[in-house]
């Protein structure tokens, strides 16, 4: 219960000691119920903790003004305060500002942060602003700028630069604002996961005019694992890595997103925009140049709606998926290449465009393969590029019944043909239907009835996603918000947005959060299904509930996600997505190397090796390893590094036991096992020198 005045006070450490590796003591150390009068012109020097705050109980907001922190390993970290941090330099630190478990909200604004690792952390932190802060320095640049976890309705605006070597921002379980920043990430010399903006599971979201620049990355803005995010008016500007899957926008498992009126220029192998795994998205009047592939469509896509679109590329369009009838007019094919691959007769039909070939304002495909059954021409369409505010268009027919009815009848065949395909579909249907009502075809039907843990386990996400809906009990949402950039008011700016949160109430956010987690953690565990993808699910949940909680991953869960990490999403659907992004939370390998399966078959069945008829050892190794199968083993073994970049390949016939010098190597190393009737197992290695 202390009250603390402090002004214009300079601490300065004693610096390193040699025995830990790190400085001592903290320069501002409060535990307890403390409240701060004044926190003004504070400078720490040469310390390990420059101000540790740690609180249990309730305290008034503190305010620190116009401060310096300079050479400590945390610079500010605060628990269980409200901090207002404004007009601060800080630089030479490992972390720059942590704030965990606020009961109210926190706020960053016009500062200049330079950290190694990450420049601002989140925790537990509602209504979090950042605003007008430079998290840049040439000598010193992040390798994350801005990390979030379980922050909901955060907002972060107006930061004129954001430089990071890894990830501009990691937004995890976070629905926010994301506007008028600029992000200059360059990932040349490392290896994995990077881009701009990495948002997973913040529902909701608005990420809009911000202006992007990444240098040898896999992305600039991706969403994954999300429903209802808008990704509008962004400029991108991305040099990709030599690695696959790399895009400008990329959505991973996620859905019923609005994309709009983004302008992405490539340089190298890349996309302007990638889906995988997605469903219900919405591609309206987005400009892509200079790229490889204007939009790709993936695996396991459901019905997508692209519209007035401007590509300029190798390939303007590339879809893997049927993505439903395209019954608008206005995309702009100048590359005039666009390839539908490994798509039957039905499934091309089922992805048709109409276009008016007598319309000289839009210029259609002129290299069209398949050639037939696929560009259809109708006249008399007006061509449209005003995106509206939300999602009008509505897929299968405006959710008419005879199209379900005849979609849930196609699924039903795959249930036969392709298990795990209908599984991820069925999933994804579910997902999207929400609050719709399903028609008697499906939700009667005795295969609908029986199919076990499926309709559970959407309810958990959606539980998982509706978390911050719980915490802020009366609040703005972020359709609200979304609702005012899209209307065309996109000058929304952090004052503005603080001044609509201020209005709202709410109860204690970490008490309702840990409450609900628990609760959707005891419902996963009475799930009991054998499927496979219900056993991966279950698994990336249970750890995900964890993290939300703890903001950290043990390492028997690390060694579990990662293995999932690198199963193949082609085949698994959704929840591999999910895995990556949670082992990206603490490394940095790009998984997506372990997709493009060269076709989906029910691994479950007819696979002649498992993890438990491998044996590698010794690992950790100095080199030269021995690998051992209980049963002779047929197929291929592909050694792979942290980048994804394959090391070697080595052909096995008919062999119990075979040894591999890795000498030349160092560090973890990725061994997968694919055998010759589809199989596929990964494990994972150390090279110790």
């Amino acid at each position: 219960n202390s009250k603390l005045d402090i002004e214009t006070l300079t601490v300065v450490g004693r610096g390193l000691n040699v025995a830990t590796g790190f400085n001592f003591g903290t320069g501002i150390k409060c535990e307890g119920k403390v409240n701060f009068v004044n926190a003004k012109a504070i400078k720490i020097l040469n310390t390990r903790e420059g101000i540790s705050l740690n609180s249990t109980e309730k305290t008034d907001p503190i305010f620190l003004t116009g401060g310096e922190i300079e050479n400590t390993t945390n610079a500010i970290k605060s628990k269980g305060y409200n901090l207002f941090i404004s007009d601060y330099d800080i630089a030479d630190t490992d972390v720059g500002i942590s704030i965990s478990s606020s009961s109210l909200t926190s706020s960053i604004t016009n500062s200049n942060i330079s950290a190694k690792n990450t420049a601002i952390e989140g925790h537990f932190v509602p209504f979090f602003q950042i605003s007008e802060n430079t998290i840049a320095k040439p000598s010193v640049v992040s390798n994350i700028g801005i990390s979030l976890n379980s922050c909901p309705e955060a907002v972060i605006a107006n930061n004129p630069l954001i430089m990071a070597r890894q990830l501009g921002m990691r937004i995890t379980a976070s629905p926010c604002v994301i506007s008028y920043n600029e992000l200059d990430i360059d990932a040349t010399g490392q290896t994995g996961n990077n881009g701009g903006i990495f948002l997973t599971t913040s529902d909701n979201s608005v990420v809009t005019q911000n202006i992007v620049y990444t240098h040898n990355a896999t992305f600039g803005i991706e969403s994954n694992s999300e429903e209802g995010v808008l990704i509008e008016s962004n400029d991108i500007n991305h040099s990709a890595r030599p690695v696959v899957k790399t895009s400008a926008i990329r959505s991973m498992a996620s859905g019923s997103e609005n994309i709009n009126l983004n302008l992405m220029t490539g340089i190298g192998s890349t996309s302007g925009m990638l889906s995988q795994n997605a469903g219900f998205n919405s591609y309206e009047c987005n400009n892509a140049s200079s790229v490889t592939e204007g939009i790709s469509i993936e695996s396991n896509v459901e019905e997508q709606n692209l519209s007035g679109n401007d590509l300029t590329a190798s390939i303007d369009l590339s879809i893997k998926s049927a993505i439903g009838p395209q019954i608008h007019h206005g995309n702009i094919f100048r590359g005039g290449n666009v390839r539908a691959i490994g798509l039957n007769i039905a499934q091309l039909f089922g992805s048709q465009f109409f276009v008016d070939p007598n319309d000289g304002q839009f210029l259609l495909p002129t290299d069209i393969i398949p050639s037939s059954g696929w560009f259809i021409s109708q006249s008399g369409l007006t061509p449209i590029c005003i995106p509206s505010p939300g999602i009008t268009w509505v897929p299968f027919n405006n959710w008419n019944t005879a199209t379900l009815c005849a979609y849930w009848d196609y699924l039903k065949a795959l249930k036969i043909s392709k298990p795990n395909l209908y599984w991820i579909k069925l999933m994804h249907l579910l997902r999207y239907a929400g609050k719709k009502p399903l028609p008697d075809c499906i939700k009667l039907d005795p295969v609908f009835q029986a199919e076990c843990g499926i309709t559970k386990l959407v309810d958990i996400k959606v539980g998982l996603s509706s978390i911050s809906d719980l915490l802020l009990g009366q609040k703005p949402t972020m359709a609200n918000l979304q609702s005012a950039i899209s209307g065309g008011n996109t000058q929304v700016m952090a004052s503005q947005i603080g001044n609509i949160l201020s209005n709202t109430s709410y109860g204690d956010t970490k008490t309702k959060s840990l409450q609900k987690l628990d609760s959707l953690s005891t419902e996963l565990q009475t799930i009991n299904c054998a499927h496979i993808i219900v056993q991966k699910w279950k698994q990336v949940l249970s750890i995900y509930i964890k993290y939300l909680k703890e903001d950290s991953i043990s390492t028997n869960d690390k060694s579990t996600i990662e293995a999932i990490a690198m199963d193949c999403s082609d085949e698994y659907g959704d929840a591999i997505h999910m895995a990556r992004s949670l082992a990206n939370t603490y490394n940095n390998v790009y998984f997506d190397t372990y997709d493009d399966c060269t076709q989906i078959t029910p691994r479950t069945k007819g696979v002649v090796f498992s993890e438990n008829t491998i044996s590698i050892s010794p690992n950790p190794s100095q080199g030269k390893i021995n690998i051992v199968w209980s049963i002779p083993f047929n197929g291929m073994v592909t050694i792979y590094n942290t980048d994804g970049s394959i090391i070697q390949k080595v052909r096995i016939s008919n062999q119990t036991i075979h040894s591999i010098d890795l000498s030349s190597r160092e560090g973890l190393h990725y061994l997968r096992f694919t055998g010759d009737d589809g199989g596929i197992v990964n494990r994972k290695i150390i090279i110790i020198k």
